[in-house]
């Protein structure tokens, strides 16, 4: 038996976490790879459009009342473009140039959704969430497309992330400084409405993210409920847990009624004329791939994946009864999936992708513990 040295051990140790980072930087680098592959495609008539309404602020362009999308779109072409060229060869090189951003913004996105299910459900089904998010067709195939979807896309994530980190924050015992405690559940909960506000603004049509901590709120308040009717029956009202039921229900009702006023705000600031003219993009591709056998591939790890989620997820608070980031994850993937099945036939799906790559990640880890479970228990009959 060999035995190492203390050095030796540290180099080996150093040498893991550096591989570890490598892996887990390819695949989170994975969706902007991807959406790369259709960086040279011609320009789209959107694209030319929204350039145009930036380059030229008296063209009336799509979005030109989104400053959010408009200052997106300017720091896409960047300080020193005036006009949009009149020969092809120099709008197709704007674009490109554009669209850098827009690879910017995919990784920015990929990176959003590694943190976020890394926090909730740990390194390997965050991987597998980035490396799903890179074959959905939003992002494979027409992920270099310039388009307010992302900074959408973006920003939600980022409350995401926020919100995620409040629900910890929120889920820890005050201590002996409570208004350390305090100071950070406010400036968690304005950032993360601050991000739902300009997720907004870039993309009213699809605002559903404004409602993602009154759910939250609403399903903790329920499995809350019916814990409490279990402490009810069996010790009466003298036995509730009052403290600890406004404990946890207080930092989220109060995240919850100052989103909308904080969301109405930032649009009224952010976006000039009538809300009702900012629609999705048109987009032709779907959210599920179009060839039949990976669409159900993918629709049965979507099916797979949310019943494992629910089920975990409910056993978990009843252990509990905690508001955690994995809760708020689930809320997020439901909200985003339906959002996206009431929008409007033929628009872009990019702000539910990250959604779907959660729930298939979590499918794909459900069939490779089920295929790992089979092979050790054929080995041990054996």
């Amino acid at each position: 038996m060999t035995v190492r040295s203390a050095p030796q051990l540290g180099r080996c140790r150093a040498g893991r976490a550096l591989s570890a980072a490598c892996v887990t930087l390819a695949v989170v680098l994975l969706p902007p790879l991807a959406a790369g592959t259709g960086h040279g495609a011609p320009p789209t008539p959107y694209e030319v459009a929204a350039l145009r309404a930036v380059l030229d602020p008296g063209s009336e362009g799509p979005r030109s009342g989104s400053e959010v999308v408009r200052q997106f779109h300017r720091a896409a072409v960047g300080g020193d473009a005036l006009a949009l060229p009149a020969d092809e060869a120099g709008l197709a090189a704007l674009v490109g140039r554009a669209r850098l951003l827009q690879l910017l913004s995919i990784a920015g996105i990929s990176a959003l959704l590694y943190l976020a299910v890394l926090l909730a459900r740990g390194r390997l089904q965050a991987l597998l969430a980035c490396a799903a998010l890179a074959v959905l067709p939003p992002v494979a195939q027409a992920g270099a497309l310039l388009r307010p979807e992302a900074p959408a896309a973006l920003f939600t994530g980022l409350a995401l992330l926020l919100l995620q980190s409040f629900a910890q924050t929120a889920s820890r015992a005050p201590g002996r400084r409570p208004w350390r405690r305090i100071a950070s559940l406010g400036g968690l909960g304005l950032c993360a409405v601050l991000a739902l506000g300009l997720a907004t603004a870039a993309l009213p049509s699809l605002g559903a993210s404004v409602l993602l901590p009154g759910l939250v709120l609403t399903l903790g308040a329920a499995m809350l409920l019916v814990r409490t009717t279990r402490v009810l029956r069996r010790h009466g009202w003298q036995r509730l847990p009052h403290r600890a039921l406004n404990a946890r229900l207080l930092p989220w009702t109060a995240i919850a009624l100052l989103s909308p006023a904080v969301v109405i705000a930032v649009l009224a600031a952010a976006v000039a004329g009538p809300i009702d003219g900012l629609l999705a993009t048109p987009a032709q591709v779907g959210l599920l791939p179009a060839s039949t056998v990976p669409r159900l591939g993918a629709g049965a790890l979507m099916v797979v994946g949310a019943i494992a989620a629910v089920l975990r997820i409910g056993l978990r608070f009843g252990r509990g009864g905690r508001i955690g980031a994995e809760l708020v994850l689930l809320v997020y993937c439901a909200l985003e999936l339906v959002a996206t099945l009431g929008a409007p036939p033929g628009s872009d799906r990019l702000p539910a992708a990250p959604a779907l790559a959660v729930v298939l990640a979590e499918g794909a880890r459900v069939v490779v513990h089920g295929i790992a479970w089979l092979a050790i228990g054929r080995r041990r009959a054996r």
